[in-house]
């Protein structure tokens, strides 16, 4: 066991200097373009992930855990006849909702709905579409060992666009936040021509397979993705919420609060991606003992990286505005209080998400991430009128909170039961 923990911290290592580069980026746009400029792209980035998921279907949990058991178990043509057949029903998917997408950003600008840039949420569109590219050619890259370069490879658009904001702050510009989408735009691209080469690398070498796989059945991925839209929405719907109630320059303060807990979002999604292939092929074989002791590592190890960081957010959230993203944002000290409390009790639970995914137990995860959702839906029309930005973030963080617990205590019972039976 403590031989592959340097690996995975290399790993953390990989993800965490990504994770810099991404809040570099959203600080340098705050000290060029402040707070409007920020809730504005915020806003598009987020509709256009939450339209990721809608184009990926499902399908993509499916994928990564029929693709890691292939190659586990050495069925490479398997492998290779598998990643063909999901390619070619994922394009299909993309037009359709890139289209979906489109067309719903013309309709609010008709309806007059909200204060949103359409220009920028019009280049959200094209981000949108390269990221689901990126998410499938991620599953190829992890499921084929290589999790550390797909640590790195994920997170390579933050790391160019925040080089190439810092270009400009050099330059003293003040772009727009549809000029900074665009820029996020070719970013993607580029990654996404990286990401092409590693994982074309190895699907080129896998034999042909001798007969299609069976086509994946809709009411299989169902669950995955009503799970991938509730975590979405769970992201997606405070800022728009905010937005709704208050305006664009609140959005970006609480987005620039936000993106501190994002920090120790990330640190519980980078192990959930790491062992996620691992645990999936730990199931595949029968050996639920090390999947939860993956799991456990990974708890551990996440919540000893973290602690850096979220001492302070919690003891002193003022001076961490004040001196990255400046006094402009210092309505956000209040809120970044509550959303690292919430975070806190994510990072002591763990990627438990992953482990009752690859369990086949994703409906008591959409159960549990549904019953978030409406309780933080819920406060928030009750506690943003009253109390502004902090209660939304308290919002947030009570949901996040409530899901962790339960998810936790029925992975754990789960498994228990299974391991006794």
């Amino acid at each position: 066991m403590l031989k592959r923990i340097p690996r995975e911290l290399f790993a953390y290592g990989a993800k965490g200097v990504n994770v810099l580069g991404a809040f570099v980026a959203t600080m340098i746009i705050a000290r060029l373009s402040g707070p409007g400029t920020v809730g504005e792209y915020a806003i598009a980035i987020q509709t256009a992930q939450l339209f990721c998921v809608l184009a990926l279907g499902g399908y993509d949990m499916l994928f990564l855990r029929q693709l890691a058991g292939d190659v586990r178990q050495g069925n490479l043509a398997g492998a290779r006849g598998l990643t063909r057949q999901n390619f070619r029903m994922l394009l299909p998917r993309i037009l359709l909702v890139t289209l979906g997408y489109l067309g719903l950003v013309l309709v609010f600008e008709w309806l007059h709905f909200m204060n949103l840039n359409m220009a920028s949420m019009l280049v959200g569109g094209a981000y949108m579409a390269l990221l689901t590219v990126s998410v499938f050619l991620i599953i190829i890259i992890r499921a084929t060992g290589q999790g550390i370069i797909g640590q790195v490879l994920d997170g390579l658009q933050s790391l160019l666009l925040a080089f190439c904001l810092g270009g400009l702050f050099l330059a003293a510009a003040q772009p727009s936040s549809t000029q900074i989408l665009c820029l996020t735009v070719i970013c993607m691209a580029l990654t996404v021509g990286a990401m092409m080469v590693f994982a074309g690398r190895h699907y080129l070498r896998w034999p042909q397979p001798e007969h299609p796989p069976e086509r994946p059945k809709f009411q299989l991925a169902l669950p995955f993705l009503s799970m991938s839209v509730v975590m979405a929405l769970s992201a997606w719907l405070p800022l728009i919420l905010v937005e709704a109630l208050m305006t664009s320059t609140e959005v970006g303060q609480y987005r620039v609060a936000f993106q501190f807990a994002l920090t120790m979002n990330v640190i519980t999604i980078t192990g959930s991606n790491f062992v996620g292939p691992g645990i999936a092929g730990d199931f595949r074989i029968g050996r639920l003992d090390l999947a939860w002791r993956r799991y456990r590592r990974t708890t551990i190890i996440s919540l000893i990286l973290a602690a850096p960081l979220l001492v302070p957010m919690l003891a002193a959230p003022e001076l961490l505005i004040h001196y990255t993203f400046g006094p402009d944002f210092m309505a956000a000290a209040g809120p970044l209080r509550w959303l690292a409390g919430g975070q806190l009790v994510s990072l002591a639970v763990g990627p438990v998400g992953i482990l009752q995914s690859m369990a086949g137990k994703e409906r008591f995860a959409l159960l549990f991430g549904t019953m978030a959702l409406v309780m933080m839906a819920g406060l928030m029309f009750l506690l943003v009128p009253l109390f502004g930005l902090a209660g939304a973030a308290a919002a947030y963080a009570s949901a996040i909170a409530l899901r962790a617990v339960l998810s936790f205590w029925h992975a754990r019972r789960s498994i228990k039961a299974v391991e006794e039976g």
